[in-house]
């Protein structure tokens, strides 16, 4: 299983990214969550409220949910990132069934 991540602006956008990923079966599920994060963009340290989102899917997705985050996602840049994680094979098998269903 896949585990991806991305920090988004608000809740709102990252419903929207979730629902659109939903919809074309490239994730199986999104968790999100308000978060406090510290940076350094353009030379300065930013301090901001986020939402980090959290979806689990499968290797043959990954290339089409950067596609879709990249298209729908209001930073210049989102951070993106990836992990292979290992679960209970029933959770791994519900994730394939959810995609590939």
């Amino acid at each position: 299983m896949i585990e991806i991540t991305v920090t988004c602006k608000n809740q709102a956008e990252a419903d929207t990214i979730a629902a659109v990923l939903l919809q074309q079966r490239l994730i199986a599920c999104a968790n999100s969550f308000s978060v406090r994060s510290v940076y350094r963009w353009k030379g300065k340290i930013e301090r901001s409220r986020e939402v980090l989102m959290i979806m689990k899917t499968t290797l043959a997705q990954v290339k089409s949910v950067k596609k879709i985050i990249f298209e729908l996602h209001s930073y210049e840049l989102p951070v993106i990132t990836i992990a292979n994680k290992s679960s209970a094979p029933e959770v791994e098998a519900w994730v394939q069934k959810v995609i590939h269903n």
